[in-house]
């Protein structure tokens, strides 16, 4: 089957995210792979390339374009799916009048061609809600442009269950049609086969012993992460042998401030880390902490089968399997505190938290799984 996926804002190469591993995965199992980008993903000057996944990359001319046309991603990509002839489209993100492109195709081909989206939008991360005009614009346009799609997508998925309400509420996609598909982690780079050595062999890089209690933060390093006010926290811990290890480049303006807080005996920066990298990590860590927004990497987490503490939002609960996490109600250095002294200090608390992670089902967390269940629709007719 020949397989499209479509996306405009959020492709890069080498990165973890649904509009890497859906292709990487689809094309696992057999299919044709090809991805539609555009120069705003890809940087490089290049129309055309293979990635190293045997997948063939498009990437759109956005100098082709006004400015007008780049923002509203009012690109023609009809003759473009035509030349490709798909036979199913996964268009990444609901906005963009591109999308009526597509409609088109889908109209004009002379074959079944099965369309699905997915909508990583939600109260927290879209501009909508403000009241820049522009905004306003914007979702009035997309969201008539999704009333003309609705007749088109076979499935929405939104990636948490408050981007699922979110496609209904915002988009006004028919709640029949909207499915929650969990941001799945790559399968290939977790090896629990390994996790001792691995374990192992993390702990004696960084200087950390073996029976230490290790909790690890951090992804892209700012304000909005609450990184800092979990450093401060930690700090006042008082239970023996803790280390706190935090990854991800620090934002440059956020340096001056953070550095200084860092430089601890109990505390170990380790820096950038590659995808592969971040999952051994996790695998060698007792506690996964998140105190600020919503990333892929709380369902890597997941997934790792690492029990974790999650900031609390409505509609980010799916994380929790039977108990694998618990959450901060509040960002504030003394909420924070207050949450981990309950996880690591408290007689059982840990411990039921790292029995349900190690025995939960993250199948629905992998992206073999999130791949399969989006062609199974083809199936059901």
């Amino acid at each position: 089957m020949k397989i499209v996926h479509i996306a405009l804002q959020g492709y890069k190469e080498g990165l973890g995210y649904q509009e890497n591993l859906l292709p990487k995965y689809h094309k696992k199992l057999g299919h044709e792979v090809s991805i539609i980008t555009s120069q705003y993903c890809d940087e490089k000057d290049r129309l055309r390339y293979e990635n190293d996944h045997g997948i063939s990359v498009y990437v759109i001319d956005k100098n082709k374009y006004s400015s007008i046309a780049n923002t509203l991603q009012s690109y023609d990509i009809c003759d473009l799916l035509s030349e490709i002839d798909p036979n199913y489209i996964f268009v990444h993100d609901l906005q963009g009048v591109y999308l009526l492109s597509v409609k088109r195709y889908v109209k004009k081909a002379d074959h079944k061609c099965t369309v699905v989206a997915d909508n990583h939008s939600d109260t927290f991360n879209d501009g909508y809600n403000s009241k820049n005009i522009k905004h306003k614009l914007a979702r009035i346009i997309n969201r008539n442009i999704s009333r003309k799609m609705q007749g088109i997508y076979k499935k929405v998925y939104g990636v948490t269950p408050g981007r699922v309400e979110y496609a209904h509420d915002v988009f006004g996609i028919d709640k029949s049609k909207i499915e929650l598909l969990v941001m799945g982690a790559d399968d290939e780079f977790i090896d629990f086969n390994n996790k001792d050595s691995l374990r192992k062999t993390f702990r004696e890089k960084h200087n950390i012993p073996e029976d230490a209690f290790v909790l690890t933060a951090g992804g892209r390093i700012d304000k909005d992460k609450k990184i800092l006010e979990l450093v401060r926290a930690f700090k006042q811990l008082e239970k023996p042998n803790l280390i706190l290890v935090i990854y991800g480049n620090i934002v440059d303006a956020f340096k001056d401030e953070f550095e200084p807080e860092i430089r601890d005996d109990r505390i170990r920066y380790i820096g950038f880390l590659s995808g592969k990298e971040v999952y051994d990590m996790f695998l060698s860590c007792d506690l996964a902490v998140f105190p600020g927004g919503h990333s892929v990497l709380w369902e890597q987490a997941v997934a790792c089968r690492i029990p974790s503490v999650f900031q609390y939002r409505e509609g980010l609960t799916h994380v929790n399997i039977n108990g694998n996490c618990d959450f901060f109600h509040g960002s504030t250095e003394d909420e924070i505190l207050k949450t981990l002294k309950d996880v690591i200090e408290s007689d059982n608390k840990y411990l039921e938290m790292k029995e349900s992670a190690d025995s939960c089902n993250n199948e629905d967390f992998l992206c073999s799984g999130t791949a399969n269940k989006t062609l199974s629709i083809i199936k059901q007719g």
